[in-house]
C-alpha cells in the first residue's frame, strides 16, 4: 500500500469528483474531494483547489456554515489569485443567506437520545439501577433494579477501543467515526486518513502516529487485523512506552469489570486514569480461542507489530498482547452503522455483558459511534436485560434460530421465546383490531416522534397480550422509526449516500 502524498492523484481525484458535481451527487463529489484532499501535498495549489472544489458543494445544499469555512481554509491554503473572486462572492452569498436557515435546534434529533433516567454517578453513560450479577447459568449479566418501560434509554456508551472500515477513511473521522457532513481534515503524512476536527487529529495522533509508519505494510482487505493493530497502538497511546504498558499489566492481573471502577473523572490526571480503568475493563472481557483459519495471519501480523521494537522482552509481550486482543475483537466488538452502511466497529465494556434472547427488551442501535440501548418492551425490576445476537423470534422459526446461535456463539438458547416456542410474526395471535400500524417511510421528525411515543404508550399499557401480533408489530415498528430518526441526525445533508 502506497500511502505517500501525489498531487498527480489528487488531480486525478478531483476531477472524478467534478463528474459527480455536474450530475448533482453531491455526496460522491464530496467524497473524491476528500480523497483528493488526503492525496495532495499539504499547502499546494491542488490542495486549495480542493477545498474550494468542496465548498461549491456545501452552497448548493444550503451547508453555509461549511462553505464558508472551506473558502476560508482555500484562501489560506494558496488558492490561485486569478480565481480568488469567485470564493469572496460565494462567501459573501452565504452571509446573507445564514440567518435564513438556521436550524431549530429543538428538532434536533440528538436531544431525543438523552438517558431516561438520572446517571451512574461511577459511570455516567449508564442509567442508576442497573446491576452487573455473575451466575452459573448466565455468566456475567445485566439486571435493572427499577421498572422499566418502553422507550427508556438506558445507556449510551462510546467504544473504547474503535476501528474505521475501509471504505468510510474518505467519509468519517479516524478517531470518533462521525461523519460532520463530511467536512474533514487529512493527516499531513499519509493519504487515507482523515477527521473530522483539529481536536481529533490530536487526539488520534495517539495511535496514528504508529499506523502512518505500518499500515503501508498491512492487507487492506483484512480489517479485523487493522482492528487488532489499532487496538494495540491505542494501548501504546495510553502509556508512552512497551514497558510502562506491560508493567501496568502485570501489576494489575486481577480480573475487572466497568463496575469496579470510578468512570467519571473530569480532570486531565482522571481522564488518564479513567484510560487506564477502561483498558483493565476490557482486557478482562470473555474472549473466544483465534479461529485455526486465522492463526497463519495472525502470526504475520504478530510479527510485523513486533517490529516497532528491538527489545526482545517487549518482542514477546506485543505478540502476547495482540494474540489477546484478537480474541477480545471477536468475541466483542460491535459493528457501527450510518444510512444503513457499517463504517466501523469498537470494543465496548458495557456492551459485552448483555446477554442474547431471541426475545429482546432491550434494543441496541449505533449513533455517532455510539451504542444506544432502549427499552423495548416492560421489564420488571430485578429482571435481566437482554438484547438479540442474531435473528429474533419475529422472523425465524425455533429450529433455525437455535442452528444459528449455536453454530456462531457455541450455546444452546434457552430465552422465553425458545422456552415456549413463540410464532413468527406473521402467526401470532392477534386481539386488537383497532390498533392502527404505519408503515410509512417518508415522514418529518415531529412526526416520527409522535408516532414513536404513542406506540410506546400501546405497549406499556397493554403489555399483558405480549406476544400478540399488534404489541410485536409495534415493537418492529418502533424499531425503524429508531432507525429513522438516526438518519435524520446522520443525513442532515440534502443528500444521502445511494443518492
Amino acid at each position: 500500500m502506497n500511502t505517500k502524498k501525489n498531487n498527480l492523484y489528487a488531480n486525478k481525484y478531483r476531477l472524478i469528483g467534478n463528474e459527480f458535481y455536474k450530475s448533482s451527487k453531491y455526496f460522491e463529489a464530496l467524497r473524491f474531494y476528500n480523497k483528493s484532499l488526503c492525496h495532495a501535498t499539504p499547502m499546494s495549489e491542488e490542495f486549495a483547489l480542493s477545498l474550494a472544489n468542496r465548498s461549491a458543494v456545501y452552497f448548493e445544499i444550503e451547508e453555509y456554515d461549511a462553505c464558508m469555512e472551506n473558502i476560508k481554509m482555500a484562501i489560506d491554503f494558496g488558492y490561485p489569485i486569478d480565481k480568488v473572486k469567485k470564493l469572496h462572492e460565494r462567501y459573501d452569498r452565504c452571509a446573507e443567506l445564514i440567518e435564513c436557515f438556521k436550524k431549530n435546534s429543538e428538532n434536533d434529533p440528538w436531544n431525543f437520545f438523552r438517558l431516561s433516567y438520572p446517571a451512574n454517578q461511577q459511570i455516567p453513560y449508564i442509567i442508576d439501577g442497573i446491576e452487573l450479577k455473575e451466575s452459573k447459568k448466565y455468566g456475567r449479566h445485566l439486571i435493572t433494579t427499577r421498572q422499566l418501560n418502553a422507550g427508556d434509554i438506558i445507556a449510551i456508551e462510546k467504544p473504547f477501543y474503535k476501528f474505521i472500515m475501509n471504505n468510510s477513511r474518505f467519509t468519517h473521522c479516524a478517531n470518533c467515526l462521525k461523519s460532520e457532513k463530511l467536512n474533514l481534515l487529512p493527516c499531513h503524512k499519509c493519504n487515507y486518513t482523515m477527521y473530522c476536527s483539529k481536536q481529533c487529529m490530536s487526539i488520534g495522533h495517539r495511535f496514528h502516529q504508529y499506523e502512518c509508519d505500518i499500515d503501508m505494510k498491512i492487507d487492506q482487505d483484512s480489517c479485523i487485523f487493522q482492528m487488532c493493530h489499532r487496538v494495540v497502538f491505542e494501548a501504546l497511546g495510553i502509556f508512552g512506552k512497551i514497558g510502562k504498558l506491560k508493567a501496568f499489566l502485570e501489576a494489575n492481573s486481577k480480573p475487572r469489570t466497568i463496575f469496579d471502577h470510578v468512570m467519571s473523572c473530569t480532570s486531565s490526571r482522571g481522564d488518564k486514569e479513567k484510560e487506564k480503568n477502561l483498558l483493565l475493563a476490557t482486557h478482562f472481557l470473555q474472549r473466544n480461542p483465534i479461529q485455526s483459519q486465522l492463526e497463519e495471519p495472525m502470526e504475520k501480523h504478530c510479527q510485523l507489530m513486533m517490529s516497532i521494537t528491538d527489545n526482545v522482552d517487549n518482542k514477546k509481550f506485543l505478540h502476547d498482547f495482540m494474540r489477546h486482543q484478537m480474541g477480545l475483537i471477536i468475541t466483542n466488538s460491535f459493528g457501527l452503522i450510518d444510512n444503513s452502511e457499517e463504517v466501523g466497529a469498537g470494543v465496548f465494556p458495557f456492551a459485552s455483558y448483555f446477554n442474547h434472547s431471541c426475545a429482546p427488551n432491550v434494543y441496541r442501535i449505533t449513533y455517532e459511534g455510539k451504542l444506544i440501548f432502549i427499552v423495548i418492551r416492560p421489564i420488571e425490576k430485578n429482571q435481566q436485560l437482554f438484547v438479540c445476537y442474531r435473528e429474533n423470534f419475529f422472523y425465524t422459526d425455533l429450529d433455525a434460530r437455535q442452528k444459528e446461535i449455536h453454530h456462531a456463539y457455541k450455546f444452546t438458547c434457552n430465552c422465553e421465546a425458545c422456552r415456549n416456542n413463540y410464532a413468527t410474526l406473521d402467526k401470532l395471535p392477534r386481539h386488537d383490531a383497532k390498533v392502527k400500524i404505519s408503515s410509512s417511510n417518508s415522514l418529518p421528525l415531529d412526526t416520527i416522534l409522535t408516532e414513536y411515543e404513542k406506540n410506546c404508550d400501546y405497549i406499556n399499557a397493554n403489555y399483558q397480550k405480549y406476544p400478540s401480533y399488534e404489541i410485536c408489530k409495534l415493537i418492529e415498528r418502533n424499531y425503524d422509526l429508531l432507525s429513522f430518526i438516526v438518519c435524520v441526525a446522520t443525513s442532515c445533508l440534502n443528500f444521502t449516500a445511494d443518492e
